[in-house]
């Protein structure tokens, strides 16, 4: 599975780095923090995951979300962020966020979700080579 990841804190996406690199079977092909760069990148690279900060150097990662579905592409978004209101959970899901964490308390989460994904992902692809 193939990571990108917009967060606009340096720090914060270091420690996000360092909690996904061990991943077996998660490659982390690029990192932004603003909307400009991750749209030119996620265009270009065409990840199968992308992890998005709310509140980015030039706006909203939400609008990201929406540029991305409004394209068609089939990229997975999960959001987090510092400002966990319900509005902002709704917007994110609408827009095709498959999980929405509060960054302070739960980025220990993304690692797991990831997991999980990648597993998933390997059991469809065993399922549809016993079909073939």
């Amino acid at each position: 599975m193939r990571a990108y990841i917009v967060e606009d804190s340096k720090v914060v996406r270091g420690r996000l780095v360092a909690l996904l690199e061990e991943i077996d079977g998660l490659e982390i092909v690029g990192q932004s923090g603003s909307i400009k760069a991750a749209t030119e990148s996620v265009f270009l690279l065409q990840p199968d995951v992308m992890l998005v900060d709310i509140r980015l150097q030039d706006g909203s990662g939400l609008d990201l979300l929406a540029k991305i579905q409004a394209c068609g592409l089939k990229i997975i978004p999960i959001v987090m962020t510092l400002d966990p209101y319900p509005e902002h959970r709704k917007l994110a899901m609408e827009r095709g966020a498959v999980h929405f964490f509060d960054k302070a308390k739960e980025l220990w989460k993304i690692p797991e979700v990831l997991m999980q994904m990648i597993a998933n992902q390997r059991a469809d692809r065993e399922r549809r080579k016993r079909i073939a």
